[in-house]
Order: C-alpha cells, then sequence, then structure tokens
C-alpha cells in the first residue's frame, strides 16, 4: 500500500467540501503523509525551483490537497526549507556506513570520492534542488540550522581520514576537511549539473555509461593526487 492509499482514511474530513472538525491523523500515518508530500516537493522544487513550484501541484500529485500541506508545513517556505534538509539529511546519513577508521586512508578517501559521484549520478534530483538554492542566494538554506548541523558529518568523517592520512605520511598537511568536500563535491557535481549545456557544446554523452565509469575513476585519481605530500 503507498503513503497515499495508507492516509486516505485518515484526510476524509479534509479533502471533503464539507467543513467538518479536523482531527489529528495517527503518528504513524502523519510521518507516512510527511514523507511523501517531501518526495514530490523535492521533485517539484528540482524541477521548477521555489517560485514556479505550486502547493497545489505538490499536493495533488500525491493524491492529496493543499490544505493538509499547511496542516504539515504552516507555508510553503516551510515545505521548501523541510524538503531541503530531508534532502541533505539523506546523503549524510548514507555517508555514515563509510566511517570505517580500519580502512586505509587513502582507500576510504577513494570511498566518499565514488560514493559522492555515485550518489549524485542515481539523484539528480538533489543535485538539481541545489541548483536552485543557489539561484535563491542560500536564502532558505540559511534559515535551517538542522541542515549546518546535518552537514557538520561529512566534515567530521574527513578530518578523521585526513588525520590518519597525515600521521601515516599519506596526506598532505596544509590541507582542510572542508577544502577537500569542496573540491569532491565540486566534480562530481559539474557532471551532473552541467549534463545538457557542456555535453551539447562538446558533443558528449554525460549519460552514458563509459563516461560515468571513467569518470568515476578520474575524480578519484584527481583527489588522491591533489593530497599527496610534496616531494620537494
Amino acid at each position: 500500500m503507498t503513503a497515499t492509499e495508507h492516509v486516505k482514511h485518515t484526510i476524509a474530513s479534509l479533502t471533503d467540501s464539507k467543513p467538518r472538525r479536523m482531527i489529528k491523523p495517527k503518528q504513524r500515518d502523519a510521518e507516512r503523509t510527511k514523507a511523501a508530500l517531501l518526495e514530490a516537493a523535492a521533485e517539484a522544487f528540482a524541477q521548477n525551483g521555489f517560485a514556479s513550484t505550486r502547493v497545489e501541484d505538490v499536493a495533488q500529485s500525491v493524491g492529496l490537497t493543499k490544505r493538509l500541506v499547511f496542516y504539515y508545513f504552516d507555508s510553503k517556505e516551510k515545505l521548501y526549507i523541510a524538503t531541503l534538509e530531508a534532502a541533505y539529511q539523506r546523503i549524510r546519513r548514507e555517508e555514515e556506513a563509510l566511517g570505517d577508521a580500519n580502512i586505509p586512508p587513502r582507500e576510504a578517501l577513494a570511498q566518499i570520492c565514488a560514493f559522492t559521484f555515485d550518489y549524485y549520478v542515481s539523484h539528480p534530483s538533489f543535485v538539481r534542488l541545489v541548483a536552485s538554492e543557489n539561484i535563491e542566494g542560500g536564502a532558505f538554506l540559511a534559515k535551517s540550522g538542522v541542515v549546518r548541523e546535518s552537514n557538520q558529518g561529512i566534515i567530521r568523517l574527513l578530518d578523521a581520514i585526513l588525520e590518519r592520512g597525515r600521521e601515516q605520511g599519506v596526506f598532505r598537511r596544509d590541507v582542510s576537511a572542508k577544502d577537500v568536500h569542496m573540491t569532491i563535491s565540486s566534480l562530481a557535481f559539474f557532471c551532473i549539473a552541467n549534463q545538457h549545456t557542456f555535453g551539447t557544446l562538446f558533443d558528449i554523452d554525460m549519460k552514458a555509461e563509459a563516461f560515468l565509469v571513467a569518470k568515476r575513476a578520474q575524480i578519484v585519481d584527481i583527489v588522491d593526487r591533489f593530497l599527496m605530500p610534496s616531494s620537494s
């Protein structure tokens, strides 16, 4: 049973044209409903941006009502911020599995590079959502302490890997975790965000499997070489 089907009986009073007393859904149904709305909102905001996305369209895409969206999120802005929070928390949660301290630092860093690239490839809506928020000047992201806190996880993870690498003499000491995160993210992000423009200008199929496999390996190699200690 889909999230929409599961919650229909709890929202009858909201979809009925007759005014009824609002009944708070059960917690389980509420979480499923919110998850369905956030998933739909992520696609809508990624595709259309904040300004052009209509709350009615988000609600209707999962068979719910605008009124129910506002019941959970109060406003379009809060829905958008919640969507950003959910999107960032998801990638950060999956990164946590890469924190095995027994893995050699160069291999651990290669895993993070590969994971980031693979995540962007398999979640293009995340890339578009981030690009959309950049168009907004990061104004909505700045209002969320949740996103800022959740994103510290990748910095702590990289800090630990870099420190182990420095101790073993395989990483240079003048590069911070934020530098590395920026480098990995920018290289991987470009391959998805610029698929259409760069691909058209230079006649490259940036969605082809061969291209993606080669680019993934290239990013791992670039970051590894970037962190090599100076031979001088």
